[in-house]
């Protein structure tokens, strides 16, 4: 899978206005054609709503989307809100194989 956030660059304050994802779109359109990944998460609920938006349907066949890693600094955050995280992130990638 191809993970990415749609900017490549912290903003301060994460004031982040739509101009910006114009401003990079072409970039990660690059990326992803030279990849052509057979599935992309999007990180962030953002990026997920402007993909979804914007790239080619051959691309939001494959898009998902996953909670941006930044959003863990707004609660407690220990070991087990990490690995619950990763773990997240690897059902989504790899399907749950899980007995139940």
């Amino acid at each position: 899978p191809y993970i990415t956030n749609l900017l490549k660059y912290a903003k301060p304050g994460n004031d982040v206005k739509i101009d910006d994802f114009n401003d990079n779109f072409h970039i990660l359109m690059k990326e992803i054609e030279l990849i052509d990944p057979p599935m992309i998460i999007a990180l962030g609920k953002n990026t997920a709503r402007f993909l979804h938006q914007n790239l080619p349907e051959k691309y939001r066949d494959v898009l998902r989307s996953y909670i941006h890693p930044a959003a863990l600094t707004y609660r407690s955050i220990d070991r087990n809100t990490i690995n619950n995280y990763a773990g997240g992130l690897y059902k989504l990638v790899y399907g749950d194989d899980s007995d139940d």
